[in-house]
């Protein structure tokens, strides 16, 4: 089983990529992992096959509405369609399908190419498809009454990026008919403290039902919002209200002097800490026509064409912003992430350690190296990194510590392919 295949075995087992859902979910994901790898079809040449790499099928699925792809997509449904025992296992399938529904029902193209893929499958692969369209054609949203509801809610989240889906996980708490539904109140509360961390959009939403919010609803969010609101602050994430006052300001000075660079600058950068990347684009390459000597901007704007999927667009600018501030360590980092992309993995460990070494503290840095040699097949040079990211970042070690077990698992089910160089 090649170190590509683990890889995708794992993201796909654990979640839908990135979205926790209830507890037992992810330690039930986490208990099948030894058995789904006998059975597993061969994902490299899967993915090889669809032009496709594990970290677009991570970006995709796990916030589709940040980069609509419709190809892509497609792509990543015929990975799932390629696993049989993915298939036939509706605690998987189910949510996938989900997802997949929740953007053809909205999308005339991706439901076209749903269309289009049926007529090339047969078998389970062809009923997985045509129900995907069905529930596309007649798309509900679940209520949230099980904690397996859930599961379709973070799916359509993740899809959709609409508020709606989270705001029913939120309304459990004060629904009567939920009192003693402990495992839902468990598994809500869970979800959202989980993906609140991860996630500055579901902080944000979370943030706004705070404000409104009353009795257990109002405990629970707030529990929430005290735990992570030091974080995001740190990432320069903050509320709508101050965000507007902010951009209202930028907007004049811009009116006021539209020659002087910082001033988009300064707007872009506000934007795009909120994840506003469309918008920041156009101000950070207007930055850059003003003047071209602005690191940060090379290094922003080739990590959101990065984002997009752009990868010649975006190397670049990362390689501008390198030649221009060859401390900056953002760029090195970002150019580690084309070239893993690209499966130029020796180039990747050269630029991602050269983040590392002028940014000791970098701990996405750590997580991207070991994905890096996880993809070498440098099973213990991955946990050793897996480790640092723990030390850096305590938040992080329950989660570190579940992937270094996968990893050791691996280890042990197949020692003769570690490569210990």
């Amino acid at each position: 089983m090649g170190a590509m295949k683990k890889l995708i075995m794992f993201l796909l087992l654990f979640s839908l990529s990135g979205v926790a859902f209830s507890e037992d979910a992810v330690e039930e994901k986490k208990e099948s992992i030894v058995q789904a790898k006998d059975q597993a079809e061969d994902t490299e040449s899967i993915f090889a096959k669809e032009g496709l790499t594990s970290q677009e099928f991570l970006e995709i699925t796990s916030a589709y509405y940040n980069n609509q792809r419709p190809d892509k997509l497609i792509s990543c449904l015929k990975v799932i369609l390629a696993q049989n025992e993915i298939v036939t296992d509706e605690a998987r399938f189910g949510p996938f399908a989900h997802f997949i529904a929740a953007i053809a029902g909205n999308d005339e193209t991706v439901m076209t190419k749903l269309k289009e893929l049926n007529d090339s499958y047969a078998g389970k692969q062809k009923a997985s498809i045509e129900r995907i369209i069905n529930e596309a054609e007649n798309f509900k949203s679940p209520v949230a009454a099980s904690p397996k509801d859930l599961d379709y809610l973070w799916a359509e989240y993740s899809a959709t990026g609409q508020k709606e889906p989270v705001q029913k996980i939120i309304a459990v708490f004060d629904n009567p008919e939920n009192a003693m539904n402990f495992a839902l109140l468990a598994a809500a509360e869970f979800s959202l403290e989980y993906n609140a961390k991860t996630t500055q959009p579901v902080y944000f939403i979370i943030e706004e039902a705070s404000a409104s919010a009353q009795g257990t609803t109002k405990q629970v969010l707030d529990k929430i919002l005290k735990s992570f609101q030091q974080k995001w602050q740190k990432y320069g994430f903050v509320k709508k209200d101050v965000l507007d006052d902010k951009l209202s300001r930028l907007d004049q000075m811009i009116k006021d002097n539209p020659s002087d660079a910082a001033n988009y600058l300064s707007r872009a950068i506000a934007l795009a800490n909120n994840l506003n990347y469309n918008q920041a684009l156009g101000d950070f390459l207007k930055a850059l026509e003003l003047n071209p000597n602005l690191p940060i901007a090379n290094n922003y704007v080739g990590f959101i064409y990065l984002d997009k999927g752009k990868i010649d667009q975006a190397e670049p600018y990362l390689k501008k912003a390198i030649e221009q501030s060859p401390k900056f360590s953002k760029p090195y980092f970002n150019l580690a992430r084309i070239y893993l992309h690209e499966n130029e993995l020796d180039n990747a460990i050269t630029q991602v350690s050269k983040a590392m070494e002028l940014q000791p503290d970098f701990y996405e840095a750590y997580l991207l190296r070991s994905q890096i040699y996880f993809n070498k097949k440098q099973y213990y040079d991955s946990i050793a990194d897996l480790k640092k990211v723990a030390e850096i970042n305590p938040e992080l070690k329950t989660q570190v510590e579940s992937q270094i077990k996968v990893i050791r698992l691996l280890i042990m089910n197949q020692p003769s392919a570690v490569n210990k160089k």
